[in-house]
């Protein structure tokens, strides 16, 4: 299944450790993930021909119901390191996310978005 997703972070970061050219800081939020689009993804290698245990099909079919939630909150929990020097400025940023509220809407089975991943913001000009 493939599933296109706008999402709009708002975070609020707290500085742990550091000065300013080097730091370490923590970042906590809302992530606004709006579903654009949700459809079964063309390949041979599907959940229905998956090997291993056999997944819950039942829970799978029902995300490409109409009923699935367009709108879907996410809890926001990272950890950033952040560099600035003269003329540039960067930060790596870990982060997990967790659903608030299962993918899809009541009397389907309850399915969570769990995702994580790693940012990388460049600047070529140092944030005062």
């Amino acid at each position: 299944y493939r599933q296109l997703m706008l999402e709009i972070p708002m975070v609020a970061e707290f500085r742990i450790a550091g000065r300013k050219a080097s730091s370490w800081w923590i970042h906590t939020g809302l992530n606004n993930a709006i579903t654009l689009k949700l459809a079964e993804k063309n390949s041979t290698n599907s959940l229905a021909s998956a090997p291993g245990p056999s997944p819950n099909l039942s829970t799978a079919d029902s995300l490409l119901k109409a009923g699935s939630r367009g709108y879907i909150p996410q809890w926001r929990l990272g950890l950033s390191y952040e560099r600035a020097v003269k003329q540039q400025h960067w930060q790596l940023q870990p982060y997990v996310q967790l659903g608030l509220q299962s993918v899809t809407n009541s009397g389907e089975p309850d399915v969570s978005l769990f995702q994580w991943g790693l940012q990388f913001w460049y600047f070529f000009k140092k944030i005062k």
